[in-house]
């Protein structure tokens, strides 16, 4: 009498739990990205016109950023002190399968620009390579010295102080070397 008792209340409150999961918005489960369109940045384009074209975002959170000309650069400014991790995912192209992305993360002071080490997977790096996942194959490359595993999902960890900026400069290329318009997803947390 007691376990029937008991099993009545179990799957009284799975009825609940049930009911409450499907009358909540999908929102509320799933994550909502934030459409960022990335201008592009020439090659002899001066420091301050990188800063101009820069796009900002203030605040953490889910982005799917698109650039047309293959390059931007996102200009974050951090809330609070704390490390904030950027996880890149979803690289691809309309143009070509097989395409890759270089990510820095760079501070600039006095008109200078100076590129900063992130934590990755793989350590300390001054770079956070992505690919296609045409090209995630879990193998191994060189890029600056520095060995990584060919993925198509990546993270770069870095401490920022409340208000600081830090600029996070993307580059996507076919494999012919040429910029191809790219979308991607960024993660702030």
């Amino acid at each position: 009498m007691k376990h029937q008792r008991i099993a009545k209340r179990v799957a009284a409150l799975f009825a609940t739990l049930s009911l409450l999961l499907a009358l909540l918005p999908t929102t509320a489960i799933a994550a909502t990205w934030t459409k960022k369109s990335l201008k592009y940045i020439g090659s002899s384009d001066s420091l301050s016109t990188q800063i101009k074209k820069s796009t900002k975002i203030k605040k953490t959170g889910f982005y799917a950023l698109t650039m047309k000309g293959g390059n931007g650069i996102v200009r974050f400014r951090a809330p609070k002190t704390k490390t904030y991790k950027f996880t890149f995912s979803s690289l691809k192209s309309s143009e070509v399968n097989d395409v890759a992305c270089v990510i820095g993360f760079c501070r600039v002071s006095g008109g200078q620009a100076s590129y900063k080490n992130v934590k990755t997977k793989e350590g300390t790096r001054p770079r956070v390579p992505v690919v296609s996942s045409s090209l995630a194959n879990g193998k191994t490359f060189k890029l600056d010295g520095y060995t990584y595993e060919s993925v198509k999902t990546r993270y770069g960890k870095i401490k920022l102080k409340k208000g600081q900026y830090i600029y996070v400069v993307i580059d996507a290329r076919d494999m012919s070397n040429s910029h191809v318009s790219t979308k991607m997803r960024m993660k702030i947390s």
